[in-house]
């Protein structure tokens, strides 16, 4: 469980960071970091929460 919980953590910070290349890129710029949908620093905080 807690394997789980901290990568997840990690996605969630990985996404985070990525937020301005992901807008650039076809594949990921549904994401919702890119569109907006999420605040980035609630994916900060919620990553590091998870971990």
């Amino acid at each position: 469980m807690g394997g789980t919980l901290s990568a997840g953590g990690a996605n969630a910070i990985n996404c985070y960071l990525d937020r301005d290349i992901d807008e650039l890129m076809p594949r990921t710029r549904r994401r919702p970091l890119p569109t907006h949908k999420v605040e980035p620093r609630n994916a900060l905080v919620f990553g590091i929460a998870l971990g």
